[in-house]
């Protein structure tokens, strides 16, 4: 199980700092966070600021194993204001780009759907908590590059997904 609970934790830390990164990388997350309309204006770009930045730190926590409960807690919270602010733009109607991952993806239930199994994993991993000592070297470095490689699997598998998209629009366009 604490196999399990680690892989689930260095995934989520993964996926955390490449999610903040890409924020900062593509550099509108200011555009695609006002365009919920679910918060002051005054808020949007304060917060367009900083939640990239928690992103990266609560990652780096997750991957290092540094204070692995509160960044497992502060993934939580992110992403449980991340799928409310997704589900409420959902039920309004709305098709706005999500801001997840810097990408142009459009908001969907599959979202809240990913994100909700992204909650599950991270309150198991705080309910076994982890001890990485307790695993051993090599069992950690196997453990570690299987969480790379299924990172590694997602991002290409959301990159094709993407690519199909496209394609069928132009399709659709050119028909």
């Amino acid at each position: 199980m604490d196999d399990l609970a680690v892989a689930a934790t260095l995934m989520l830390g993964g996926l955390m700092l490449l999610s903040g990164l890409a924020k900062l990388q593509r550099g509108n997350f200011v555009t695609d966070l006002a365009n919920y309309r679910l918060l002051p204006r005054t808020w949007v770009a304060p917060l367009a600021a900083v939640i990239p930045k928690v992103e990266m730190a609560t990652g780096l926590c997750l991957l290092l194993g540094i204070a692995p409960k509160v960044a497992l807690t502060i993934s939580v919270f992110l992403l449980v204001a991340f799928s409310t602010g997704v589900a409420i733009n959902l039920l309004r109607g709305r098709n706005i780009a999500c801001g997840c991952r810097g990408s142009q993806t459009t908001i969907s239930w599959r979202l809240v759907c990913t994100n909700i199994a992204l909650i599950m994993a991270a309150f198991g991993s705080i309910a076994v908590n982890p001890d990485r000592s307790s695993i051993g070297t090599e069992r950690m470095i196997a453990v570690t590059l299987c969480t790379v490689l299924c990172v590694i699997v997602l991002r290409l598998s959301a990159a094709v997904y993407n690519l199909h998209s496209s394609l069928r629009t132009v399709e659709k366009t050119t028909a």
